[in-house]
């Protein structure tokens, strides 16, 4: 006779190892069917997640603005040791502060004797203050006239004050005298970080 595991085994027609073989079978189709479902269903097993979109709005730049208003004056009746004063206002017409500065300074094509005997002076201050013995915050000739800030700030709609000197030098030329020139001084402003 035999055993009675063997007989159970035999009775139900199967191996032992055909039957785990059919378990780990059955075990590996189940477990592909549910990576199946999980992957078509287009779920992760994460924790819930929602996302929403911000309108930004409109990005717009300041701009940067300034004009210059000179007051009436008259250079006239210049002669050696002698300074003329004007003022000019200065407008920030943009929407950032501005640092002022001298530009450059350009004299006439040729220089003459008139011209190579003026200085020219600039600097903010009071109209009041634009007189003799005002020392400006910057100077040059036509010869050597070196850009230079001017020490000075204007916020946005700000006004300020800049005076202009022309000082004829002692050692000026008698060639000088009753002759005229112009000039052109540029004054910019750069935004301020």
């Amino acid at each position: 006779m035999r055993p009675r595991s063997q007989r159970a085994t035999q009775s139900r027609g199967r191996h032992p190892h055909a039957l785990i073989r059919g378990l780990v079978r059955t075990a590996v189709a189940v477990g592909a069917a549910v990576v199946v479902a999980a992957g078509l269903a287009g779920g992760t097993y994460a924790y819930w997640v929602r996302s929403v979109s911000l309108e930004a709005g409109t990005v717009k730049t300041g701009t940067a603005g300034l004009t210059a208003t000179p007051s009436s004056f008259s250079l006239s009746g210049l002669y050696p040791t002698a300074a003329r004063y004007a003022t000019v206002t200065l407008k920030n017409t943009g929407k950032v502060p501005l640092k002022l500065r001298v530009d450059s300074l350009a004299g006439p094509g040729t220089a003459t004797a008139l011209s190579s005997s003026l200085t020219i002076g600039a600097g903010v201050a009071s109209a009041s203050a634009c007189v003799a013995g005002w020392s400006p915050t910057w100077s040059g000739t036509f010869a050597a006239a070196a850009a230079s800030d001017l020490g000075a700030t204007l916020a946005a709609g700000d006004s300020a004050t800049l005076c202009v000197s022309t000082a004829m030098a002692a050692s000026a030329a008698n060639g000088a005298q009753s002759s005229s020139t112009s000039y052109t001084l540029t004054i910019s402003g750069s935004q301020v970080p």
